[in-house]
């Protein structure tokens, strides 16, 4: 699958620019100040303000700047997280291009992403990396240049499965970012015991395939 988009051009008149400069100034505005703000407060005390924190703001906001309420919320919120977003579309695009262009087999594991994000621990760091996107990019890509995509399915055990000795946690928690594994004393870090799990597995059952 590729897709497609199409381009317009819109030539607002003297009025609408005016308006528009002005609406960007605004925005502009509220973004340098959030950014700011941002920063001092984990400077301060090492906390992480989401946009939701920084959007409460806005109403102290144009109390001190009065004139910011001749524009919508909505276009002065979406100042707050539209760089970001798309700072994060551009990093997963350029991710995805090297990863499609270096090699002719990728191997990933099925992630019910949406699941995932129900976890509110974990649930703004999921939605931050941006792993959803990530898979649908780095897919049709794939497509698209004739790199070969294999999956682990979803309910394999990749991350219970200890990779040295076979054995399989089935306690494991979500929140069990490392563990000791009962069957050979081994400290376990997750993520990259799910990665080597997650590789032989895809590799063996595409050559099991082709063989038959």
């Amino acid at each position: 699958m590729v897709l497609k988009a199409n381009k317009y051009c819109l030539y607002p008149s003297d009025r609408q620019k005016e308006l528009l400069d002005k609406h960007f100034g605004c925005v502009r505005l509220v973004f340098n100040l959030a950014l700011q703000t941002k920063i001092w407060s984990y400077s301060a005390n090492k906390t992480n303000l989401s946009r939701y924190d920084l959007q409460v703001q806005l109403k102290d906001l144009k109390e001190d700047y009065s004139w910011l309420r001749e524009f919508n919320s909505q276009s002065l919120q979406a100042a707050l997280h539209e760089k970001i977003t798309n700072q994060r579309k551009d990093f997963l695009h350029k991710v995805t291009d090297v990863i499609t262009r270096h090699y002719d087999t990728v191997c990933i594991e099925d992630l019910t992403v949406s699941n995932m994000i129900k976890n509110r621990i974990l649930s703004q760091t999921i939605s931050d990396a941006g792993w959803g996107i990530f898979g649908v990019l780095l897919k049709y890509k794939a497509a698209w240049r004739g790199i070969n995509i294999l999956e682990i399915g979803k309910f394999e055990p990749s991350s219970k499965l200890h990779n040295g000795c076979g054995y399989i946690h089935k306690d494991l928690t979500l929140k069990d970012r490392q563990w000791t594994c009962p069957g050979c004393g081994k400290v376990v870090n997750r993520d990259v015991n799910a990665a080597i799990t997650c590789f032989p597995q895809p590799m063996i059952k595409s050559s099991e395939s082709l063989a038959g």
